[in-house]
Protein backbone atom coordinates (compact mmCIF):
# COMPACT_ATOMS: atom_id res chain seq x y z
CA UNK A 1 0.00 0.00 0.00
CA UNK A 2 1.17 3.04 -1.38
CA UNK A 3 1.36 6.93 -0.36
CA UNK A 4 0.77 9.23 -3.63
CA UNK A 5 2.71 12.05 -2.50
CA UNK A 6 4.63 12.49 -5.73
CA UNK A 7 4.60 14.55 -8.83
CA UNK A 8 0.90 14.97 -9.72
CA UNK A 9 -0.55 13.03 -12.66
CA UNK A 10 -3.54 14.16 -15.06
CA UNK A 11 -6.25 11.77 -14.78
CA UNK A 12 -9.03 12.49 -16.92
CA UNK A 13 -10.31 8.78 -18.13
CA UNK A 14 -10.26 5.31 -17.04
CA UNK A 15 -7.62 4.81 -19.48
CA UNK A 16 -5.62 7.39 -17.65
CA UNK A 17 -6.27 6.14 -14.40
CA UNK A 18 -5.48 2.66 -15.47
CA UNK A 19 -2.16 4.38 -16.52
CA UNK A 20 -1.44 6.22 -13.58
CA UNK A 21 -2.10 3.16 -11.13
CA UNK A 22 1.64 1.21 -11.36
CA UNK A 23 3.46 4.42 -10.41
CA UNK A 24 0.87 4.94 -7.71
CA UNK A 25 1.83 1.39 -6.21
CA UNK A 26 5.43 1.31 -7.65
CA UNK A 27 4.92 -1.83 -9.69
CA UNK A 28 2.41 -3.26 -12.45
CA UNK A 29 -0.55 -5.22 -10.33
CA UNK A 30 -1.70 -8.41 -11.28
CA UNK A 31 -4.52 -10.78 -10.08
CA UNK A 32 -5.09 -8.02 -7.77
CA UNK A 33 -7.89 -5.79 -6.65
CA UNK A 34 -6.83 -2.03 -6.18
CA UNK A 35 -8.62 1.27 -4.61
CA UNK A 36 -7.16 4.52 -5.40
CA UNK A 37 -8.67 6.63 -2.35
CA UNK A 38 -9.64 10.57 -3.98
CA UNK A 39 -10.48 13.43 -1.51
CA UNK A 40 -12.19 16.43 -3.88
CA UNK A 41 -10.42 16.13 -7.25
CA UNK A 42 -6.91 14.88 -5.99
CA UNK A 43 -5.91 11.31 -5.59
CA UNK A 44 -4.80 10.87 -2.22
CA UNK A 45 -3.54 6.74 -2.00
CA UNK A 46 -3.76 3.57 -3.78
CA UNK A 47 -4.44 0.52 -2.07
CA UNK A 48 -3.79 -3.14 -3.11
CA UNK A 49 -4.79 -6.70 -2.30
CA UNK A 50 -4.44 -10.27 -3.89
CA UNK A 51 -7.08 -11.99 -5.34
CA UNK A 52 -8.48 -14.48 -3.36
CA UNK A 53 -8.39 -17.74 -4.45
CA UNK A 54 -12.03 -18.76 -6.36
CA UNK A 55 -12.97 -20.80 -3.25
CA UNK A 56 -12.58 -17.98 -0.54
CA UNK A 57 -14.75 -15.63 0.35
CA UNK A 58 -13.81 -11.57 -1.25
CA UNK A 59 -15.70 -10.54 1.79
CA UNK A 60 -13.28 -10.32 4.69
CA UNK A 61 -10.54 -8.92 2.43
CA UNK A 62 -12.24 -6.33 0.55
CA UNK A 63 -13.40 -4.58 4.27
CA UNK A 64 -10.23 -4.55 5.22
CA UNK A 65 -8.88 -2.90 2.08
CA UNK A 66 -11.96 -0.60 2.58
CA UNK A 67 -10.57 0.52 6.08
CA UNK A 68 -7.26 1.25 4.89
CA UNK A 69 -8.93 3.74 2.65
CA UNK A 70 -11.46 5.05 5.43
CA UNK A 71 -8.41 5.64 7.11
CA UNK A 72 -6.65 7.99 4.89
CA UNK A 73 -9.85 10.66 5.23
CA UNK A 74 -10.41 9.71 2.14
CA UNK A 75 -14.08 10.67 0.72
CA UNK A 76 -14.74 8.47 -2.77
CA UNK A 77 -12.72 5.76 -4.72
CA UNK A 78 -12.61 4.12 -7.80
CA UNK A 79 -11.81 0.34 -8.08
CA UNK A 80 -9.43 -1.61 -10.73
CA UNK A 81 -9.52 -5.42 -10.90
CA UNK A 82 -6.48 -6.88 -12.67
CA UNK A 83 -7.09 -10.76 -13.91
CA UNK A 84 -10.00 -13.15 -15.23
CA UNK A 85 -13.38 -11.95 -14.86
CA UNK A 86 -14.24 -14.87 -13.00
CA UNK A 87 -11.87 -13.97 -10.48
CA UNK A 88 -11.99 -10.47 -10.85
CA UNK A 89 -15.70 -9.84 -10.61
CA UNK A 90 -16.49 -11.29 -7.00
CA UNK A 91 -14.01 -9.14 -5.84
CA UNK A 92 -14.42 -5.71 -7.64
CA UNK A 93 -18.50 -6.58 -6.04
CA UNK A 94 -17.07 -7.05 -2.65
CA UNK A 95 -14.97 -3.67 -2.23
CA UNK A 96 -17.60 -1.39 -3.58
CA UNK A 97 -19.99 -3.20 -1.24
CA UNK A 98 -17.24 -2.46 1.60
CA UNK A 99 -16.46 1.09 0.51
CA UNK A 100 -20.23 2.00 0.18
CA UNK A 101 -20.51 0.43 3.46
CA UNK A 102 -17.58 3.01 4.90
CA UNK A 103 -19.28 5.96 4.29
CA UNK A 104 -17.23 6.36 0.29
CA UNK A 105 -18.51 7.13 -2.55
CA UNK A 106 -17.55 4.67 -5.59
CA UNK A 107 -16.84 6.49 -8.48
CA UNK A 108 -16.56 3.86 -10.99
CA UNK A 109 -15.26 -0.21 -10.95
CA UNK A 110 -12.90 -1.52 -13.57
CA UNK A 111 -11.54 -5.15 -15.01
CA UNK A 112 -8.55 -5.03 -16.95
CA UNK A 113 -7.79 -8.02 -18.58
CA UNK A 114 -5.18 -9.29 -21.08
CA UNK A 115 -5.05 -5.58 -22.55
CA UNK A 116 -8.73 -4.51 -22.47
CA UNK A 117 -10.60 -2.47 -19.55
CA UNK A 118 -14.16 -2.90 -18.75
CA UNK A 119 -16.71 -0.84 -16.45
CA UNK A 120 -19.09 -2.68 -13.98
CA UNK A 121 -20.83 0.52 -13.36
CA UNK A 122 -21.23 2.15 -17.28
CA UNK A 123 -23.85 0.42 -19.83
CA UNK A 124 -22.99 2.92 -22.56
CA UNK A 125 -22.19 0.93 -25.69
CA UNK A 126 -20.61 4.07 -27.11
CA UNK A 127 -17.29 4.25 -24.32
CA UNK A 128 -17.92 1.01 -22.76
CA UNK A 129 -18.38 -1.67 -25.54
CA UNK A 130 -19.42 -5.18 -24.25
CA UNK A 131 -16.26 -5.99 -25.59
CA UNK A 132 -14.19 -4.21 -23.69
CA UNK A 133 -11.62 -0.96 -25.13
CA UNK A 134 -8.34 -1.88 -25.82
CA UNK A 135 -5.49 0.46 -23.99
CA UNK A 136 -1.77 0.93 -24.25
CA UNK A 137 -0.15 2.45 -21.37
CA UNK A 138 3.07 2.91 -23.19
CA UNK A 139 1.09 5.11 -25.06
CA UNK A 140 -0.40 7.02 -22.56
CA UNK A 141 0.41 10.56 -21.46
CA UNK A 142 0.01 9.97 -18.04
CA UNK A 143 2.83 7.11 -18.63
CA UNK A 144 5.17 9.93 -20.22
CA UNK A 145 4.73 11.77 -17.39
CA UNK A 146 5.27 9.28 -14.70
CA UNK A 147 8.65 8.41 -16.51
CA UNK A 148 9.62 12.39 -17.05
CA UNK A 149 8.39 13.40 -13.53
CA UNK A 150 11.63 10.06 -12.40
CA UNK A 151 8.39 7.87 -10.83
CA UNK A 152 9.40 4.25 -11.15
CA UNK A 153 7.08 0.93 -12.03
CA UNK A 154 8.92 -2.29 -11.90
CA UNK A 155 7.37 -5.18 -13.47
CA UNK A 156 5.80 -6.32 -10.88
CA UNK A 157 5.25 -7.18 -6.84
CA UNK A 158 7.99 -9.73 -6.99
CA UNK A 159 10.03 -7.35 -8.07
CA UNK A 160 9.34 -4.32 -4.93
CA UNK A 161 9.48 -7.15 -2.95
CA UNK A 162 13.01 -7.77 -3.79
CA UNK A 163 14.43 -4.46 -3.41
CA UNK A 164 13.17 -4.77 0.17
CA UNK A 165 14.43 -8.52 1.04
CA UNK A 166 17.26 -9.38 3.48
CA UNK A 167 20.57 -10.03 2.27
CA UNK A 168 21.80 -13.39 2.59
CA UNK A 169 24.95 -15.90 1.93
CA UNK A 170 28.31 -14.10 1.65
CA UNK A 171 26.36 -10.69 1.29
CA UNK A 172 25.19 -10.83 4.36
CA UNK A 173 27.79 -12.13 6.31
CA UNK A 174 30.03 -8.98 5.31
CA UNK A 175 27.58 -7.03 6.39
CA UNK A 176 27.57 -8.18 9.76
CA UNK A 177 30.94 -8.56 9.73
CA UNK A 178 31.39 -4.43 8.32
CA UNK A 179 28.48 -3.86 11.33
CA UNK A 180 30.30 -5.37 14.33
CA UNK A 181 33.63 -2.93 13.07
CA UNK A 182 31.43 -0.27 12.48
CA UNK A 183 29.56 -0.59 16.43
CA UNK A 184 33.62 -1.00 17.71
CA UNK A 185 34.86 2.28 16.12
CA UNK A 186 31.51 3.93 17.07
CA UNK A 187 32.39 2.69 21.13
CA UNK A 188 36.01 3.78 20.67
CA UNK A 189 35.41 7.95 18.98
CA UNK A 190 32.78 8.34 21.73
CA UNK A 191 35.17 7.20 24.82
CA UNK A 192 38.17 8.96 23.22
CA UNK A 193 36.38 12.20 22.45
CA UNK A 194 36.88 15.46 24.87
CA UNK A 195 34.60 16.49 27.53
CA UNK A 196 33.67 19.25 25.26
CA UNK A 197 32.08 16.92 22.52
CA UNK A 198 29.22 15.83 23.85
CA UNK A 199 28.70 12.42 23.00
CA UNK A 200 31.23 12.58 20.35
CA UNK A 201 28.68 14.13 18.07
CA UNK A 202 32.12 16.24 16.30
CA UNK A 203 34.23 12.78 16.54
CA UNK A 204 31.68 11.13 15.10
CA UNK A 205 31.24 13.63 12.25
CA UNK A 206 34.33 14.05 11.13
CA UNK A 207 35.15 10.53 11.19
CA UNK A 208 32.58 9.93 9.04
CA UNK A 209 33.10 12.01 6.37
CA UNK A 210 36.85 11.46 6.71
CA UNK A 211 35.50 7.63 5.62
CA UNK A 212 33.68 7.88 3.13
CA UNK A 213 35.65 10.29 1.28
CA UNK A 214 38.51 7.85 1.24
CA UNK A 215 36.85 4.98 0.17
CA UNK A 216 34.69 7.00 -2.54
CA UNK A 217 38.15 7.83 -3.95
CA UNK A 218 39.00 4.33 -3.88
CA UNK A 219 36.25 2.63 -5.11
CA UNK A 220 35.15 5.12 -7.86
CA UNK A 221 32.07 6.02 -5.61
CA UNK A 222 30.85 3.00 -5.29
CA UNK A 223 30.04 1.81 -1.48
CA UNK A 224 31.03 -1.38 -0.36
CA UNK A 225 29.97 -3.36 2.61
CA UNK A 226 32.24 -1.71 4.96
CA UNK A 227 31.64 2.10 3.90
CA UNK A 228 27.71 0.53 4.18
CA UNK A 229 28.01 -0.74 7.87
CA UNK A 230 29.63 2.24 9.03
CA UNK A 231 27.44 4.90 7.04
CA UNK A 232 24.07 2.99 8.43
Amino acid sequence: MTSTERPQLAVRSPADLIAAVPYLLGFHPADSVVAVALRGRQIIFAARADLPDPSADPVERARHLAGVIRRQGAEAATVVGYGPPERVTPSVDAVRVALAGAGLEVLDALRVTDGRWWSYLCTEADCCPPEGRRYDPAASQVTASAVFAGQVALPDRAALVAQVAPLDGDVRDAMRAATARAELRLTELVEQAPASDLLGGRALRSAGMTASVRRSARSGGAYDSTTTGWRG
